[in-house]
């Protein structure tokens, strides 16, 4: 004889329904939290990098101008053991992502150089002689090259 299948109590299915809400909710929360994290680990790897840049470009802006006068003293001295001291100096900034704008004969450009001297009006200038180089760490400015255009 066929045993009959028996319903369950109504409580029991009250409870169980219960149950399979609440996994629901907390199978949610997990996931939220879990994407709470990889975002804070993202924001902290970013902030950590943001952070790096900016102690590097400060690094590379304060070393631009003693640099740039012991080149131009050697100019003066002409050492060769300091001329190859400043070569390899600029070697290493250039290593770590310094890059000197080449400006020479192009096109005046606001954005990465200053004009200190003019000898046009016309809105095609070109750049005649650069007084002191703009440089760009990375891509970014971090110097603009003043320059006299004509």
């Amino acid at each position: 004889m066929p045993k009959k299948k028996v319903a369950p109590p109504a409580q029991e299915v009250s409870e169980l329904l219960q149950l399979r809400a609440q996994l629901t909710e907390l199978t949610e929360r997990e996931r939220r939290l879990q994407a709470d994290y990889q975002n804070i680990v993202r924001r902290t790897r970013e902030d950590k990098l943001a952070h790096s840049k900016l102690a590097t470009k400060q690094v590379m802006s304060d070393l631009l101008d003693p640099l740039t006068h012991l080149s131009l003293a050697n100019k003066q001295i002409k050492d060769a053991g300091l001329t190859m001291v400043i070569d390899q100096l600029w070697k290493v900034l250039a290593n770590h992502g310094l890059e000197k704008l080449d400006v020479l004969g192009q096109q005046f450009d606001p954005t990465t150089m200053e004009a200190v001297e003019s000898s046009t009006t016309s809105d095609t200038a070109v750049v005649s002689s650069v007084i002191q180089p703009g440089y760009a760490l990375h891509g970014e400015l971090i110097q603009h090259a003043k320059v006299v255009v004509s």
